[in-house]
């Protein structure tokens, strides 16, 4: 098979796949609609914005010339975290984005990504790992303190 025929193959993998866990299962399980309004849906969207900034810096990274898989794990488990955490109302749904979150950053840790953040001859490398290390970050403690207001808003009831 040729290259371009492959590349094209696996983009449109990629989109129906994508597609698919991001926009179809969410509708199916919600519908798009929330019955109660939910005193917890803004950080919980905070969440889900930060992972996308986090995956927006993955893809910097791999527009700069990253060796990746034709279909990045990473970028995968970055945007479908961010859409469950965004489109489902549930309780404990911000455990996903702080899971997400770790696995993410002590993945950045040990596959040597963090060389990238410390050599900056590769401009569009550097920037991205920058954006994703720092957005990582900043998961992981909004995932957490998302936890903490859903615990307590449920138990104040």
């Amino acid at each position: 098979m040729r290259r371009p025929t492959a590349a094209v193959g696996s983009a449109m993998f990629f989109l129906v796949a994508l597609g698919t866990v991001v926009g179809l299962i969410p509708w199916l399980l919600t519908g798009w609609q929330v019955r109660v309004p939910v005193p917890y849906w803004a950080p919980m969207r905070v969440l889900g914005v930060i992972l996308l900034v986090a995956a927006a810096g993955f893809v910097i990274q791999i527009v700069s010339g990253v060796d990746v898989p034709t279909v990045p794990p990473g970028l995968v488990i970055m945007l479908v975290a961010a859409s469950l955490v965004a489109f489902l109302p549930w309780r404990w749904i911000p455990v996903v984005g702080a899971a997400v979150g770790l696995f993410l950053l002590v993945g950045f840790f040990a596959s040597g990504a963090v060389g990238s953040l410390l050599d900056p001859s590769r401009s569009g490398v550097f920037i991205g790992a920058w954006i994703q290390f720092v957005a990582v970050i900043v998961a992981v403690v909004a995932g957490i303190v998302a936890i903490v207001q859903n615990y307590r808003s449920h138990t104040s009831l």
